[in-house]
């Protein structure tokens, strides 16, 4: 009876021993240290044989990523590029305002306008704000004798700078510098 009874103590010790804890959640794939392969590689093991991971560590090992171009972002220590934007320029905007010639100048109750002859021989009428000229130009004020174009010009620093320049009946554009 005794042998019996060690027996079943031996069984019951084994049984509890046998049931497995449960398995700890996966870790993280961690970045290889430095002299470590990635997952998946094999490497020179002792006594120079290979070592293959096993079917667990590839199970967890995230995709390989592909590689990063660079050349697409921006460097950020340089200024951004201003992009020109394709806008249809009027045919008043084909030619330098010095090219225009002013033929009469239109006077009502509400504004005036101008008539301008263009060097492809056209006739234009124009009034204040519109765009006109090869330079961003503005038409700013039309009076009884000229019309005056605000310009948009880049001096040697870099800066914007506005120019406006008067075109008289029956002269060429004068301009000042504002």
């Amino acid at each position: 009876m005794r042998f019996a009874s060690a027996l079943l103590s031996a069984l019951v010790v084994s049984a509890a021993w046998a049931t497995d804890p449960p398995a700890p959640a996966p870790m993280p794939a961690a970045m290889p240290q430095a002299g470590m392969p990635p997952n998946g590689m094999t490497s020179p093991g002792a006594g120079g044989a290979s070592t293959t991971p096993s079917a667990a560590s590839l199970s967890a090992a995230p995709a390989p990523s592909s590689p990063v171009d660079y050349k697409k972002f921006r460097d950020p220590f340089k200024e951004p590029s201003v992009v020109e934007q394709a806008v249809t320029k009027s045919e008043l905007e084909r030619y330098p305002i010095t090219d225009f010639k002013v033929v009469a100048i239109i006077t009502g109750p509400i504004r005036m306008r101008a008539m301008l002859t263009a060097p492809d021989g056209k006739t234009h009428y124009v009034s204040e704000h519109m765009k006109i000229g090869t330079r961003d130009g503005e038409i700013v004020k039309i009076t009884t004798k000229s019309i005056v174009v605000r310009e948009k010009v880049v001096n040697p620093l870099g800066e914007v700078e506005q120019f406006d320049s008067e075109i008289g009946m029956d002269q060429p554009a004068s301009g000042s510098t504002q």
